[in-house]
């Protein structure tokens, strides 16, 4: 099992820009570390009562295994509780209320998720959009885009954190 000792210099500056900025992105290949870092940070505001319940949104199989599989390969991030929001209705509303310290749930799922919390209030105080890429119109209207209400950093009041992750694709890094 990885300790937090492991973490490069370059996660240590990722893991401090999230905490030090309550709306953050970053951008590393694949492979860099983007969520460990994140997760980092996460247990960090979580331990210091800056945050409670952190939402992930992000492609299916990203939100189904690889968050989860973070945590439970790192031994500083072992006690975070990770609710994995899929299957039926029934499961997915199970998982949103589940006790959790972090909630994954797919792009696919979010518009179903908004509307389990009966719309714009839901109980998340840190939002992660991971490979996040700005939805079209259209895909936002299908439920597969960003509600405008999940974008807290642009002229909202919520006292909520929010973070990006990106991973660079040649000239199309969006800034």
């Amino acid at each position: 099992m990885l300790d937090r000792t492991q973490l490069h210099k370059y996660q240590i500056t990722a893991v401090n820009h999230i905490e030090n900025n309550p709306c953050a992105a970053l951008f590393l290949d694949m492979g860099l570390g983007k969520t460990v870092s994140t997760l980092t940070a996460v247990s960090d505001l979580i331990e210091r009562f800056e945050v409670t319940k952190v939402l992930v949104v992000a492609p299916k199989r990203v939100a189904e295994m690889t968050w989860l599989d973070e945590v439970n390969a790192w031994s500083h991030l072992s006690h975070l509780r990770v609710s994995v929001i899929k299957g039926t209705a029934k499961q997915r509303e199970a998982a949103a209320r589940a006790g959790a310290d972090v909630y994954t749930v797919s792009r696919d799922n979010l518009v179903w998720l908004l509307q389990m919390w009966g719309g714009q209030k839901v109980p998340y105080d840190m939002l992660v959009l991971d490979e996040f890429q700005e939805p079209q119109r259209q895909e936002v209207q299908s439920g597969k885009g960003y509600p405008p209400q999940l974008l807290p950093c642009r002229g909202s009041d919520r006292n909520t954190r929010a973070e990006w992750t990106y991973r660079p694709m040649g000239a199309n890094v969006p800034c």
